[in-house]
């Protein structure tokens, strides 16, 4: 069971099979996207399958657990995210012209959040932050 596209409270985006973006890794540019799979269980953040293991990515795995065997792992409580990467553009390029998008876009919020985002997107791809 799986959703398409549903808003991730936590890091203020959306999530789901149906949003591309890239893996979170600050190492890796793999295409994913933001379905269950790929999302850790610590932080919510998307990591390709290179950089994640059994659902967490290595800053919120709990590798003490791990080696324990223990049957339900849970995150680190002592876990730093790895910074967020922008939205993919791709993302950005639905959100701003798929018809299915046009009453989100009416909303003058949501319209600013997506600037916002489109900001981030540009600055990230001209090697800034």
């Amino acid at each position: 069971m799986g959703y398409s596209i549903g808003w991730d409270s936590d890091n203020n985006r959306w999530k789901g099979y149906g949003v591309p973006c890239t893996c979170e890794h600050p190492n890796c540019s793999e295409q994913i996207d933001r379905g269950m799979s790929y999302l850790c269980e610590g932080c919510g953040l998307a990591f390709c399958n290179s950089h994640q293991t059994f659902n967490f990515c290595e800053r919120c795995l709990d590798e003490e657990a791990l080696e324990a065997d223990v049957e339900e792992l849970a995150a680190r409580p002592d876990a730093t995210p790895f910074p967020a990467k922008p939205e993919h553009p791709e993302w950005l390029h639905h959100l701003r012209t798929d018809e299915s998008w046009t009453e989100w876009r009416a909303d003058a919020k949501n319209m600013q959040q997506l600037e916002a985002w489109e900001r981030a997107a540009q600055a990230a791809s001209q090697g800034g932050t």
